[in-house]
């Protein structure tokens, strides 16, 4: 366990921070709630055995879900939720990455940028997969995003977990091509369709524009940009797609960075961990506090906005037809995932809790809620 974290940096510094510097609604909302995790604001509860032994008191959690501290739990009822709902079948993974040009854009129109982002992937995906040519059927997309790089950089992009194979008339139709669709392709669609939706939500009057952008530079922009090559990753096939959310559920709680990637933090800086895939090994990045404050913040989700998507076959709507094909494999039909509590958490993670009078495990107890103080 680290001994630093982002929540005692937020307790010890915010406050300084935000006289100097301007935090959005839902940045200071998260800031507040990450800095009462786990401490007398919150209130608490207390564990009994069955045979009614105390066995601790312990402050709640605030689980918001960019909080480090508290997203173990919730990102394990995320996988587990994610493995039940997947088709036990090969699946790809995208990597669709907005070019950096646009970041003074996305800050000023986060909530529209994002949904912009979403909605060009998903049609993207669509389009091509509903043609012949690929697979003439609609395959099931997981979708998580992303906004930030390893060095905590702003790096809006979307990861895309998406069956191999799609659903036509209720039969699973497989790709027509060993490759699924070509990188390059999938590229050029994206890149019309993105650009496409920005010119329409600037004509209609919903994108705010950078102090330093005018209309004539924000239109020389999107060309300028359109003539470069964009960053469309398409990473070789999974045997399943088990692995892929797994390695979304890392991110999809707990925030931009983890406790134990912090090193040191002095008065004045923050040294942190990354992983430096141009040297392709650990690395270490100091910030001032001030920096890494502002960093942090600015991968908070906004509130009310979701960061996972699903969409075709994985779609709620789309259940009964999802089952049909997993009985037609032989796999067992999506199953409500119930909550699991704390204490079972802990049995799963190896850490069992024991009455220390009688021994007795603490998953046949009972926890009771304690008004805040």
């Amino acid at each position: 366990m680290s001994i630093y974290s982002v929540n005692q940096i937020l307790n010890d510094h915010f406050y300084e921070y935000r006289q100097s510097h301007s935090v959005a609604a839902h940045q200071m909302k998260a800031a507040y709630q990450l800095m009462d995790c786990r401490t007398s604001a919150l209130g608490g509860h207390s564990y009994y055995c069955e045979n009614g032994h105390l066995n601790g008191v312990f402050y709640n959690s605030c689980k918001h879900r960019s909080c480090p501290q508290c997203c173990a739990m919730p990102t394990k009822q995320w996988l587990q939720a994610a493995s039940n709902l997947l088709i036990n079948d090969t699946h790809h993974h995208w990597v669709f990455t907005i070019p950096h040009e646009f970041n003074s854009l996305w800050q000023f129109n986060r909530e529209l940028f994002q949904d912009i982002l979403f909605v060009s992937v998903k049609e993207t995906i669509k389009k091509l997969a509903s043609d012949p040519k690929y697979l003439g059927a609609m395959p099931g997309i997981l979708m998580a995003l992303h906004t930030w790089g390893r060095n905590l950089t702003l790096h809006p992009h979307i990861h895309c977990l998406i069956t191999d194979g799609g659903v036509k008339n209720d039969c699973w139709i497989k790709p027509k091509r060993k490759i699924f669709i070509p990188v390059n392709v999938v590229t050029a669609v994206f890149k019309a369709i993105f650009t496409k939706h920005l010119r329409n939500e600037y004509k209609s009057g919903q994108i705010k524009l950078p102090t330093k952008m005018n209309e004539s530079g924000f239109y020389f922009m999107i060309g300028q940009v359109y003539k470069k090559t964009w960053n469309v990753e398409c990473c070789k096939p999974y045997r399943n797609g088990n692995g892929i959310a797994t390695y979304l559920a890392k991110y999809v709680r707990g925030g931009a960075i983890k406790n134990q990637q912090i090193k040191k933090v002095s008065k004045q800086e923050v040294v942190f961990s990354y992983k430096n895939y141009k040297k392709n090994k650990q690395s270490l990045m100091t910030l001032s506090i001030d920096a890494f404050i502002g960093r942090v913040l600015e991968h908070v989700s906004v509130s009310k906005k979701m960061t996972i998507r699903r969409f075709g076959i994985y779609h709620n709507s789309c259940r009964k037809q999802l089952d049909i094909i997993k009985n037609g494999i032989g796999q067992q039909i999506t199953q409500t995932i119930k909550k699991i509590t704390s204490l079972v958490f802990m049995k799963s993670i190896k850490r069992e809790m024991f009455c220390k009078q009688c021994e007795e495990s603490l998953l046949n107890g009972y926890r009771k809620k304690l008004r805040r103080w």
